[in-house]
């Protein structure tokens, strides 16, 4: 009685994941479809977080996507909320779990009428690498930005407010309730 064919049920679906032994850059190199999210990665200097020796998850788009997300050229906030540490399969996306991106903002996975989603994009595609994971998503993310960061970037034009507000914030360190983020 304790052996059944639900093996998909426990474990996911791992059909929907491809795999092979190239490494993150190498793939992206050689599929022309991702060359301007890549090339926007060279710009933003973040070519070398694919090159370290490291486990690193990778959240592209295709061409098509890349010319009407109105990224700019320098946007190196909006690139890095794309990578992240850690290699995340596809089995390993729930609903409801929040990923810290490589910017510091957290993205979450949803599943809406079984198709899995990352904010509002879609995952369209999952490749496990040697060193990683890269999943084509249907557009390029915005990250989210809660107040507390809004504040902590404020310039000095609002000084009074945003040094009033920090003159009392404690930052603690909650070990049982983090997510690691890399070694």
């Amino acid at each position: 009685t304790s052996c059944n064919d639900r093996w998909d049920d426990y474990y996911g679906n791992a059909a929907m994941e491809d795999r092979t032994e190239m490494t993150v850059l190498e793939y992206l190199n050689t599929h022309p479809e991702y060359s301007q999210f890549l090339n926007m990665l060279k710009t933003n200097g973040l070519e070398d977080e694919l090159k370290k020796d490291h486990q690193i998850t990778v959240w592209t788009v295709c061409n098509d996507s890349m010319n009407i997300s109105n990224v700019q050229p320098h946007d190196t906030l909006r690139m890095r909320y794309h990578l992240n540490y850690l290699p995340f399969l596809r089995t390993d996306l729930k609903n409801g779990l929040r990923i810290r991106s490589l910017n510091g903002i957290y993205f979450q996975i949803s599943i809406q009428e079984n198709k899995l989603y990352a904010n509002a994009s879609q995952i369209l595609k999952s490749v496990k690498l040697k060193n990683g994971v890269v999943h084509e998503i249907s557009r390029l993310m915005k990250s989210r930005i809660n107040i507390y960061d809004y504040l902590k970037g404020l310039d000095d034009n609002y000084s009074l407010i945003r040094d009033s507000i920090f003159k009392y914030n404690v930052e603690k360190f909650d070990k049982a309730n983090s997510v690691p983020i890399g070694v």
